[in-house]
This record gives C-alpha cells, structure tokens and sequence, in this order.
C-alpha cells in the first residue's frame, strides 16, 4: 500500500474567530465547492447539515491548508485531524469525531438550545405550580405569585441574562 497526500485544512471567516477543520484529497478550490455546495443545499432543504455551515454563514469565508498529511491507511489522517480540532477546540465548529461519526466531541447547539427551553419550561411550570399550591394555603394570587417566583424568576432571568455564557460553558465541556 502506498502513501497518499492529504490536506488537513481549515475554514475561517473573518466575521468570527471560529474555525472548521477537515482533511481530504482534493485541490483546496475543491473542498471548499463541496462545502459551500452542501451549504447551499443544507439552506434549501434543510438536511445535510455540516458543522462548516456554521462558519460559511458568517460570509467572508477563506480555506487555508494547516499541513499536507502524507499516510498510507486513512484512519491515521483522522487521528492527525483529530488531533488539530482537539488541539483548537475553544475555536473549532466541529461537533463529531473524525474518526467516529458517532462520538461528540463537542454537543450539537440545538440540542443545547433545546435543553435550555426545556429547563425554562420545568422552572415556568414549577412557578405556575407553586402559585398554585400558595393560593390554596390562603395567599391571595398576587401574593402567591411573588413569593412563588422570588428564587425561581432569578433564575429564568439569570438564564436569560447569560445565555451566552451558559453555552459556551456548556460547549467547553
């Protein structure tokens, strides 16, 4: 089996500090097509989605190689990859594993966002329950709701207020 060339490569914007890195055969002009096409195609349908959309939709989109990987068994391309998202991974969009499609190495932002709403949803309902319980011990509703939501509405505020804090800590894990 003989060697191959490879170019492990990133895609930048000049809007964000965040990158997408990927490895592949084809000429640079090359990949990016294919990215922008999938882009493109993900924008229309909904489906195919890449973790490069992510950078590619900030516009101002540039593709550099980072180094020419010359290996025989393609599995020791994508542990070097690998080893250059892990190495970038406060600024790499890359969610899964090249070496296992499977693995995260990083959590899918809608399903974080997701998560979110959903525990802001548990809080809105434990407050309306609260309330509840209060107005049938006696409080009048309006007394019920303040103390009801007093710690609970600090922290649906607090989500709110940071929940771009609150993400990317959640991404860093």
């Amino acid at each position: 089996m003989s060697e191959r060339r490879w170019i492990i490569y990133k895609i930048t914007s000049e809007n964000t500090d965040k990158v997408y890195i990927g490895s592949d055969n084809k000429s640079i002009d090359k990949v990016l097509r294919y990215h922008i096409n999938r882009a493109e195609r993900y924008k229309r349908l909904k489906c195919y989605y890449l973790a490069s959309y992510e950078i590619l939709k900030m516009g101002g989109i540039g593709i550099e190689e980072i180094e020419i990987y010359n290996c025989k068994k393609k599995n020791d391309l994508l542990k070097r990859e690998e080893e250059y998202i892990m190495d970038n991974l406060d600024i790499c969009v890359n969610i899964f594993s090249p070496l296992d499609n499977n693995e995260i190495i990083r959590p899918n932002k809608r399903a974080i966002e997701n998560q979110i709403r959903k525990r802001k949803k548990e809080l809105e309902d434990f407050i309306s329950l609260n309330v509840s319980k209060l107005v049938d011990d006696g409080y009048s509703f309006e007394e019920a709701k303040y103390l009801a939501r007093e710690n609970d509405i600090k922290m649906m505020n607090y989500i709110d207020d940071n929940i771009e804090e609150i993400y990317s800590k959640w991404m860093s894990k």
